[in-house]
């Protein structure tokens, strides 16, 4: 048991502070929606006690795992994902609540299929913009993220607006940490606003059409199917031009690095390596955090420490 909660050591001690003390905030306020005189246990707060539990034993799984491994299931979980948000929309067992059909019947409870991709859409879009990190400093690389993330954005706009919402605004934030020019981020998000009432169907209306928001939402499916196989190909491409690197890689250093403390730093510094044409870097918390980089004469080890410290980390001479 104490070997599950071990990476909880690594973890930012900061961010599990503040998000532990807006739990406490919303059982308070929870509690004080039902308060009568006196201190009344209300069904919903205990819910809402259990939830929190079950989410953080899930914070302690995840960070056992390595969330390189999603790579290989990019395809897959995109499908899955889109398949996921049109169950809603199957006849005895979408449900709507609220004057949103956006909820399942699963027997005792309830779900909404949106909160749960909510996580798949982060993993897909951090993906993707791994691999396209070069090509959102241009207005066709961002609408092209942009097109990626449509189809499910879409589908969860139809039923609600407040979930659809929160995963523009997860992709904003996204695109904007991935090194987005600031002046095509303003062009992209007012393409949006201005695109939101056509998707919204407030045109069609004017022209007496209408469109079947499920055959709609299949269609862009069946495209970003297209974009997902794209981003496949050109990763696996990369992966061919390895032999190419290796072929005029000389030099190797170890070098020591101060302040990642798990493997979401890990990875960040990876990536910012693996990025420098005519590295390779293997990064890892061995020895207090390293990185094992083999690199052609064409780089010099001074750009290898500047890009580690530009990702917010320090290099240990």
């Amino acid at each position: 048991m104490k070997k599950f909660f071990e990476p909880l050591k690594l973890a930012d001690r900061t961010i599990l502070i503040i998000v532990a003390i807006l739990g406490v905030i919303s059982l308070i306020t929870l509690e004080s929606t039902v308060y009568d005189g006196g201190f009344v246990l209300d069904r919903s707060v205990v819910v809402q006690a259990v939830a929190y539990v079950l989410g953080f034993i899930a914070l302690c799984f995840i960070l056992h795992l390595d969330y390189n491994m999603f790579q290989s299931l990019t395809l897959p979980m995109y499908v899955l994902s889109i398949l996921f948000l049109l169950t809603v929309y199957i006849p005895g067992l979408g449900l709507e609540l609220y004057g949103a059909r956006s909820w399942i019947d699963i027997g005792p409870t309830t779900i909404q299929p949106s909160e749960f991709v909510k996580i798949p859409f982060i993993l897909l879009m951090a993906n993707y913009l791994m691999i396209h990190r070069e090509d959102i400093k241009k207005f066709r690389g961002v609408v092209l993220a942009g097109l990626y993330a449509v189809p499910i954005i879409l589908i969860v706009l139809k039923e609600d607006l407040g979930s659809a919402l929160v995963y523009m605004s997860i992709w904003i934030f996204m695109v904007f940490f991935a090194g987005i020019d600031y002046k095509i981020l303003i062009k992209s998000i007012v393409g949006v606003v201005c695109a939101i009432p056509i998707a919204a169907g407030v045109f069609y209306n004017s022209f007496n059409l209408r469109l079947s928001p499920m055959l709609g939402a299949l269609a862009m499916s069946f495209s970003s199917v297209f974009v997902v196989t794209n981003a496949l190909r050109l990763r696996l491409f990369k992966a061919e031009n390895k032999f190419k690197k290796e072929e005029i890689i000389n030099m190797k250093e170890i070098i020591r690095i101060e302040g990642m403390m798990c493997s979401h730093c890990t990875g960040r510094v990876n990536d910012a390596l693996n990025a420098i044409e005519g590295v390779e870097a293997e990064v890892s918390l061995e020895n207090g955090g390293q990185a094992v980089v083999t690199y052609s004469e064409n780089v010099s080890l001074s750009e290898i420490k500047k890009t580690i410290e530009d990702a917010g980390y320090k290099v240990i001479d």
